[in-house]
């Protein structure tokens, strides 16, 4: 007679502690059977802002690495166990592109070159400092191609984006010209 151990896995939401969103969805445990070979389920969770990477059987991702629905077999030889299967999340990237926008009516170059920046979900980070410079203008700050200033206090970056430079044209000092004539004056004696 030719036991067979059963054993269940059990999938963990495995929520990234960076993240103050909720994994969403549900999953019930699996059943196995030793020495023969069936897929996980498929994932049923979700995360804003993170892509689902797969499962581990540690959840800091340092145990055994599984895809999504990976046949498995053996996970263990207590008949009766739980193998728990933690998600992996992935943040995802963004990229803020600064572009310099310059004015239709400036009769000079935009000088100085202000790299894009990468972004990671869930993690603060200063954008990069503006470095261009517009003779005759002051740079007003990062507008969206509406034309409204990014609120960088309040929004959050959720996706790649283009934020255009705004200037403002320097007035020019008004100037008096005086001219002065050379006249003579003829004084009585």
């Amino acid at each position: 007679m030719v036991k067979l151990y059963r054993k269940k896995v059990s999938y963990e939401k495995n929520k990234p502690a960076a993240t103050s969103n909720q994994v969403t969805g549900t999953m019930a445990n699996s059943s196995h059977t030793y020495s023969v070979a069936k897929n996980i389920s498929a994932n049923q969770y979700s995360l804003t802002g993170y892509t689902f990477n797969g499962w581990n059987t540690i959840a800091n991702g340092g145990g055994t690495a599984y895809a999504n629905s990976a046949s498995v077999i053996n996970l263990t030889t207590v008949n009766g166990a739980t193998v728990p299967f933690y998600a992996q999340w992935l943040p995802h990237t963004y990229t803020v592109a600064y572009n310099q926008n310059k004015p239709a009516n400036a009769s000079t170059t935009v000088t100085g070159t202000t790299e894009n920046s990468s972004h990671i979900y869930d993690v603060a980070k200063n954008i990069t400092p503006n470095e261009y410079a517009l003779t005759g203008y002051t740079f007003k700050g990062w507008y969206t191609e509406a034309g409204v200033a990014f609120d960088f206090e309040n929004t959050a970056i959720t996706e790649s984006i283009e934020l255009f430079a705004k200037w403002e044209e320097i007035a020019e000092d008004p100037t008096v010209e005086i001219a002065l004539e050379k006249s003579s004056v003829k004084l009585d004696s």
